[in-house]
C-alpha cells in the first residue's frame, strides 16, 4: 500500500490519499484546475503526513479512502 499527498495550490490545502483511491490512482489522478501536484509515493501514512505538513497548507485526509485508518 502506498500513500500520496495532493497539494492544491489554488485552494491552499494538502490532502492525503491511499494509492488505490479512485481520486489518486497512484498519483495519476486529476489535478483540480491544473493547480495541484502529487507528492509520493510514501510507504507509510506518517511519511505522507509529514510531507503534507511541510507544505504549510491546511492538511486533511481523503474521506473516501480514509488513509488515516492504515496508519
Amino acid at each position: 500500500m502506498t500513500f500520496w499527498v495532493l497539494e492544491n495550490k489554488k485552494h491552499y490545502y494538502a490532502k492525503i490519499h491511499r494509492g488505490e483511491c479512485g481520486c489518486c490512482k497512484d498519483g495519476e489522478g486529476p489535478r483540480p484546475d491544473h493547480t495541484g501536484c502529487w507528492h509520493g509515493p510514501f510507504r507509510e501514512y506518517k511519511e505522507a503526513l509529514a510531507t503534507a505538513k511541510s507544505i504549510k497548507r491546511n492538511v486533511s485526509s481523503c474521506k473516501l479512502c480514509k488513509p488515516q485508518s492504515y496508519a
